[in-house]
């Protein structure tokens, strides 16, 4: 499984390698947590459902009140990436 936290699908004045082509992407099999701040302006909720329907087993998690440091909501998010892994065993 894969949980990412915050991904920068939105300009962050920062040098990241591309996200893979739609094609990789479905090929991609493993279960995956896609989690951002209701407010964060790097990981935007409508990029990142974008995102989640290229991939085949993902679920979308956003935490609301919060930016993309999770300011003070980080104990949900950690319940939340925790739940995720829990259904992993």
């Amino acid at each position: 499984a894969l949980a990412l936290i915050g991904i920068p699908l939105g300009e962050s004045g920062t040098d990241l390698p591309p996200i893979p082509g739609r094609a990789a992407l479905r090929r991609f099999r493993r279960p995956v947590l896609l989690l951002a701040g209701e407010g964060d302006a790097f990981c935007q909720a409508p990029d990142l459902e974008t995102l989640a329907r290229q991939l085949p087993r993902s679920e979308v998690a956003i935490v609301r009140g919060t930016d993309h440091f999770l300011w003070h909501r980080e104990q949900e998010a950690a319940g939340l990436i925790g739940a995720f892994t829990e259904g992993m065993l």
